[in-house]
């Protein structure tokens, strides 16, 4: 089970701020194969006692709007903290995001950067016992959408 919350404020009509808080229940989660076994994440049996955490993720963004005689750009930003799912206790994961978009009354098209850090990740989580590593990744994103 999840549970999220979230607030937008629009402080004007070119400037909003946003904010989420997301939790999820590890500590009781169990799911059934197709074949009926239960088991829990990281490929534990669901009848054995686990020490996975719950999780809490949380996020804050910012959005600013330009706007032109025919079209709106949009400049976004944002931060973030996740915690990712891990035997015993999760591991933090932090990052931010940049982004721009531009659109009119038939296109929009957006371009997003995301960096998502960890350091001293549990590598048993992955089948990688007495290991860690350290997390560094980066997401380049599109999107283009045409009204008609």
């Amino acid at each position: 089970m999840s549970v999220g919350g979230g607030l937008s404020f629009h402080l004007s009509d070119a400037l909003s701020f946003a904010c989420d808080l997301t939790w999820t229940d590890w500590s009781s989660y169990w799911q059934v194969d197709s074949l009926g076994r239960r088991s829990r994440p990281l490929g534990e049996d669901a009848d054995e006692p686990l020490d996975i955490d719950d999780t809490f993720d949380e996020r804050l963004g910012v959005e600013y709007l330009l706007f032109f005689e025919r079209e709106v750009v949009a400049l976004r930003a944002g931060t973030f903290h996740e915690q990712r799912l891990s035997l015993g206790s999760p591991s933090d994961v932090l990052g931010f995001s940049l982004g721009a978009g531009i659109s009119t009354n038939r296109f929009s098209f957006d371009l997003a950067y995301q960096f998502r850090y960890g350091n001293d990740m549990g590598g048993r989580d992955i089948g990688m016992a007495e290991s860690e590593f350290d997390l560094q990744e980066h997401l380049f994103l599109a999107s283009v959408i045409w009204y008609f």
